[in-house]
């Protein structure tokens, strides 16, 4: 049986999410004092088992492949490379262009909180210097940049010609992350997905589709950090 973290909400029903290597099971708050409701919870937990493994099976499978260590409390990437980490006597994390010095603390979850906010700091400044560099290269202009925490888009783009970049874009390979910036740099001239926004897309990145097929390996990376 694996293990499980109960995640409480005003809801009715149960339901179960496989994120970043953890299983998450949403209960309703009545969990905390009701037998019947614990008793359902593991009866729906055994009967969808073989979904839950084969979910964790398959995202053990795309970690190695792509982020060989990758997992809330593992090894960090920067730009699909590996970050060697010293815990040190300090308040945030900071990098010195080859080790992630992360400060010593006492629980894995801290940990982890201390690396998501380092990402979010480090990925302001690096994201918006490699969008503004393509930007200039391919001659499309936006109007503001921001970083997103979006749980399901690496990024976005609005009529009013805002950008935004999910902060978890800096674990990936530097080809996926361009593929994101200039998918989004396109959408300022096409906002939809239509056969001239590709053609235009394609135009400045003639490998995009290979591109694009690579990026959904590293969905994973959504929940993992």
């Amino acid at each position: 049986m694996f293990e499980y973290k109960l995640k409480y909400g005003k809801r009715r029903t149960i339901a179960v999410s496989v994120r970043g290597g953890e299983v998450i099971v949403h209960v309703p708050e009545a969990y905390a004092y009701s037998a019947t409701i614990r008793r359902r919870t593991e009866e729906f937990l055994r009967l969808k088992s073989a979904w839950i493994e084969r979910k964790l099976a398959e995202e053990r499978t795309a970690t190695e492949e792509c982020l060989p260590g990758l997992s809330r409390h593992k090894t960090p990437y920067l730009f699909g490379t590996a970050l060697p980490v010293v815990q040190f006597d300090g308040k945030s994390a900071k990098f010195d262009g080859k080790t992630l010095f992360i400060p010593a603390v006492s629980t894995a979850d801290a940990l982890n909180d201390a690396l998501i906010r380092w990402y979010k700091r480090y990925a302001k400044t690096a994201l918006e210097k490699r969008l503004s560099a393509i930007s200039a290269h391919c001659g499309i202009k936006y109007n503001s940049f921001g970083i997103t925490s979006a749980r399901r888009k690496w990024g976005s783009c609005s009529s009013s010609g805002k950008v935004l970049l999910n902060y978890r874009l800096v674990v990936l390979p530097m080809r996926l992350v361009d593929y994101v910036i200039l998918h989004e740099l396109c959408h300022m001239k096409v906002l939809d997905h239509s056969a001239a926004f590709w053609a235009n897309l394609a135009a400045f990145m003639p490998d995009y589709k290979m591109r694009r097929k690579e990026l959904k390996n590293y969905g994973f990376v959504m929940d993992a950090v």
